[in-house]
């Protein structure tokens, strides 16, 4: 039940996005609502399709936006519907057995609320890493391409 919800409700935020962002960004050209805004859109879910349907799931903010954009930038529904799939499982496994499992532990729950908002900062912090992890990821190629260009033939 929980993994339906969990699987339908991002579903039904990229047929929002696919359905409504397109009229929208027709009626209401201004600087955030525009055509190269798609465009980039677009580029990125190219680019990191995969990682940012999956882990966005994990990351409150991002959780209800990414789906819509998704939508909007005309991601394969297919592509969205299997990783959306593989997203909802992998969330439901992250966080229902270890909270099942952390429930029963008294310390737990006697300070929920602490539990949670550590949970929530630490599912904040899956962002920044994959940005982080990106940054050195192309800084790293870059600085091997610059080593082979200076190589002497």
């Amino acid at each position: 039940m929980i993994w339906t919800a969990a699987f339908g409700g991002t579903q039904v935020g990229y047929w929002v996005g696919k359905k409504i962002g397109p009229p929208l960004f027709e009626k209401n050209r201004n600087f955030i609502l525009n055509e190269k805004v798609v465009a980039k859109t677009h580029q990125f879910f190219n680019k990191y399709g995969a990682r940012a349907v999956i882990l966005a799931r994990f990351v409150p903010i991002l959780r209800a936006l990414i789906p819509m954009l998704a939508g909007i930038s005309k991601m394969d529904y297919k592509r969205f519907t299997k990783l959306n799939l593989i997203g909802a499982t992998v969330w439901i496994g992250v966080f229902m057995v270890p909270g099942y499992w952390l429930g029963t532990i008294p310390m737990v729950k006697e300070n929920l609320e602490i539990t949670v908002l550590l949970i929530i900062i630490g599912t904040s912090l899956l962002l920044p890493i994959e940005i982080l992890r990106d940054r050195i990821s192309n800084r790293m190629k870059t600085n091997k391409l610059k080593n082979e260009e200076l190589k002497p033939e």
